[in-house]
């Protein structure tokens, strides 16, 4: 995990800590903007007239004031241009703010004054629950996480903390007061936490999916590129396995399963299909890294096939099942869509060899 560590002239510097060796930090919540501050740009103090040096500044001087001397914001303290330090951080975020000391909620669309503050009906409460804050998907976990959130307006004035403003969030968001002050998870079933994110948005579609692995207490490869509905059915697949519930149709349910390292195959083949070409390249990548990294299988051969090189041919998409054997994986990945593909633009083959071949 990497933190910011607050020195006392103000400087911010990158710490890296493993294991049981963190020491207590507070956390930023907050809505992404057109300005947030990369990991990179931390690391060399440049760009410092963006606007998501504010909250930086803010959470850090908040933290202080609170006798932290470190600090964890999410767009610069994640490698984002590592996919495997993305993919883990992602898988381990509803953690990191589960072990927070302190989360603080900045609200860049409440603004209020000092007379605001001290009103008995604040004056401030149809813009908090009108933030949007509230409607973001990966919001969902930075609030029920956290033991202790603390909200602030843009201009950095306390609102109050969740216990305090406890009943007003239950009417925004319509999550239980219980589960807001702590309650286990598992008290509550699956159907029931999926309605705590209907109406959120993630700007990436497949986050739709990805914001709700802590929620879940599910664990999964990321693969951007592969669209909302696939992320979902993946998601969605885990939690059935989870429940014992009968499994889903395989060919609706994309990539990895079963999972490739847990068997000894000859090779795996993934054909993804597809009607957007233009993702293909994307998409083999971060199958590619996740082959590598999570499975321990090595990518050799990719084949892309158009349509137009197949039009009038009965049997299009489906390749060549000549060099098929039993003791290969085969997967049939939809790209954007959870089902056949009617009228396809091409089709890529992956083939993917083990490492070292398990006993």
């Amino acid at each position: 995990m990497r933190l910011l560590e607050c020195k006392p002239n103000g400087d911010l510097v990158l710490r890296e800590f493993t294991g049981t060796d963190v020491p207590a930090y507070a956390i930023l919540s907050h809505t992404w903007g057109n300005e947030e501050v990369s990991l990179q740009e931390v690391e060399t103090g440049t760009n410092k007239d963006k606007a998501g040096w504010k909250k930086i500044d803010f959470c850090a001087k908040q933290a202080n004031a609170d006798g932290f001397r470190y600090i964890w914001v999410d767009t610069c303290c994640i490698d984002k241009k590592d996919a495997v330090e993305l993919s883990e951080a992602i898988n381990s975020m509803f953690r990191w703010y589960q072990n927070a000391a302190k989360c603080y909620v900045h609200m860049t669309d409440v603004s209020i004054g000092q007379e605001d503050v001290q009103h008995s009906q604040p004056c401030w409460e149809p813009a908090f629950r009108g933030s949007r804050w509230f409607r973001r998907g990966w919001t969902l976990q930075e609030l029920i996480a956290p033991s202790a959130v603390e909200f602030f307006c843009s201009n950095g004035r306390r609102l109050g903390d969740k216990e305090e403003l406890v009943q007003q969030i239950h009417e925004i968001t319509q999550i239980p007061v219980t589960v807001l002050r702590g309650a286990a998870m598992s008290n509550f079933d699956i159907n029931e936490r999926m309605l705590w994110a209907q109406g959120r948005e993630t700007k990436r579609p497949e986050d739709m999916a990805y914001s709700l692995l802590g929620i879940f207490g599910i664990h999964m490869p990321l693969i951007y590129g592969e669209g909302r509905l696939n992320a979902l059915n993946r998601l969605q697949w885990e939690l059935d396995r989870r429940v014992n519930q009968p499994e889903s149709d395989f060919s609706r349910n994309p990539i990895l399963f079963p999972h490739p390292v847990s068997r000894n195959y000859r090779k795996a083949i993934v054909t993804i299909i597809s009607w957007e070409c233009d993702r293909l390249e994307i998409t083999v990548r971060n199958i590619s890294n996740v082959f590598r990294e999570l499975y321990h299988y090595e990518v050799r051969e990719t084949l892309l096939t158009l349509e137009e090189q197949h039009r009038g041919d009965p049997v299009w998409p489906w390749p060549d099942g000549s060099d098929i054997e039993e003791r290969d994986l085969k997967i049939m990945y939809y790209l954007g869509s959870t089902r056949r593909v009617v009228d396809p633009r091409g089709f890529m083959d992956i083939q993917a060899f083990p490492f070292q071949m398990l006993p």
